[in-house]
């Protein structure tokens, strides 16, 4: 809920609405200038550069490490003893300069390490993963919902002293302790004081929940849209109209009775291993789809990861409920799945009870909402399935019987598909290669079940603007 802060800070801080480079990177020259004592220069790295994760129910994770540095440092061992020739003092130039790390409180010596200039630390803190509150002077400012201003009356070290506050208590409370702070003669200190103020206010206006979805706080947004932002007071603007609704009766999901929509028959893909279970609450794809999952998750090690041994395949049979038809779409959002649980984005009850319990799916080319990168798989689909919405009747298009599936179902082994070449079936991705792939694993359907129908992949007509609206 409160990851964000950080990065918040150093926008709302030192970054003018047109996001002016030159002049954040001169205002924390001038903040770091005015601190009392030199600034530690070890520590390790703070969340950027550590593994971001986005999971799901047979969804990948993805991971983003900073260019070429590991994750988490390991200790620093001292180099073996070596002369490095040549051996005596030479002529250079002497430069005396400041670099920076952006780290967390362990402390080590700069060595073996990365640093930068200030505009190279500061593109580092704007664009790593998961960054997390630190240290600017040796102390911990917030710890277990305490916060402690550092011992340092310049104003610099009181505006940072700020951040706790804006953590514990919310961005709206720490720009109102901004008045109270005591003022130090400098025109520079009210200016300071006055940006930081308007760039805190201005931030809600940034980001909405119909642009975010509502549900828990995920990296990179400018405000909240869950339930523990009013307590917070980082709110969006637009959330109550967006995602502030009663709380959910037992009544039923409205409307009940069977809807007038297309019916749709195809087949949706699964990885798996030797388990077998029913595809409820879980997410699937269309084939273009699994070979993306399998070719960026689960072949990387060998053997291969999560146990999987095979790609499933069932025949799915749907029909959307009323509720998302009168919004023109036949699927909804595609959710995670995670252990069976559904995970997002937004609310999944408060949708399914507006809408009823559709499929979602999502058409790679929207990077929305995973993966949200460009691929080499064109054409690829994820589904998901609620298990409310599975009937044992051909979808009716009821809020409760939205589709159904055959068993068994019917599967290729990774072994039949991968042949003679073995793992290295999967080295090349690119699209020529991946359509290749792909290619091979229908023909090895069609080879094993030669009377199974032709059928064409589903329309995904999911619409971002009308399903948040």
């Amino acid at each position: 809920e409160l990851g964000f802060l950080p990065a918040v800070w150093l926008w709302a801080f030192s970054v003018g609405p047109v996001l002016r480079l030159s002049a954040r990177v001169r205002t924390l020259v001038h903040m770091l200038q005015r601190l009392r004592g030199d600034l530690p220069c070890s520590s390790t790295n703070t969340g950027a550069g550590e593994p971001s994760t986005n999971t799901g129910a047979g969804e990948p994770s993805s991971t983003s490490t900073v260019a070429g540095e590991a994750s988490t440092p390991a200790p620093v061992s001292p180099p073996a003893p070596a002369p490095v020739p040549p051996s005596g003092p030479s002529d250079g130039t002497h430069y005396t300069f400041y670099v920076y790390r952006a780290q967390s409180d362990a402390s080590y010596p700069p060595k073996n390490v990365n640093a930068a200039n200030l505009e190279g630390a500061m593109w580092y803190l704007q664009n790593a993963p998961q960054p997390r509150l630190g240290s600017l002077d040796g102390q911990v400012f917030c710890q277990d919902d305490v916060c402690q201003p550092a011992h340092v009356s310049d104003v610099a070290a009181i505006s940072f002293a700020a951040l706790p506050s804006a953590q514990c208590q919310g961005l709206r409370g720490a720009a109102g302790q901004l008045d109270d702070l005591p003022p130090d003669n400098a025109t520079d200190t009210a200016l300071a004081l006055e940006e930081t103020r308007s760039n805190l206010t201005a931030l809600w206006s940034w980001g909405s929940c119909r642009q975010y979805g509502c549900g828990p706080f995920e990296w990179g947004q400018f405000c909240g849209c869950q339930p523990g932002c009013k307590h917070w007071h980082t709110c969006c603007s637009d959330y109550e109209e967006t995602c502030h609704v009663p709380a959910l009766t037992a009544a039923p999901v409205p409307p009940s009775g069977p809807s007038d929509g297309t019916h749709y028959t195809f087949y949706v893909y699964r990885a798996q291993s030797d388990a077998s279970y029913p595809p409820k609450n879980v997410n699937a794809a269309n084939l273009e789809g699994a070979m993306w999952y399998l070719q960026n998750e689960v072949m990387t090690e060998d053997p291969p990861k999560f146990g999987i041994t095979r790609i499933l395949r069932y025949k799915v049979q749907m029909r959307a409920p009323a509720g998302l038809l009168k919004k023109g779409m036949n699927f909804g959002v595609r959710y995670a799945y995670d252990s069976q649980k559904c995970t997002g984005p937004g609310k999944c009850e408060t949708m399914y009870s507006k809408y009823g319990f559709f499929i979602g799916c999502n058409k790679f080319e929207s990077m929305y909402p995973f993966p949200s990168n460009q691929t080499h798989y064109p054409g690829g689909i994820w589904y998901s399935f609620p298990g409310q919405g599975a009937c044992d009747a051909p979808a009716t298009g009821a809020a409760t019987c939205t589709y159904s599936y055959t068993l068994p179902s019917e599967e290729i082994s990774l072994t039949e598909l991968e042949g003679s070449k073995g793992q290295s079936f999967w080295d090349n991705d690119d699209d020529t290669a991946n359509v290749a792939k792909v290619q091979a694993a229908a023909d090895l359907f069609k080879q094993k079940y030669p009377k199974s129908a032709d059928l064409e992949t589903s329309p995904c007509d999911f619409n971002y603007d009308k399903f948040w609206s």
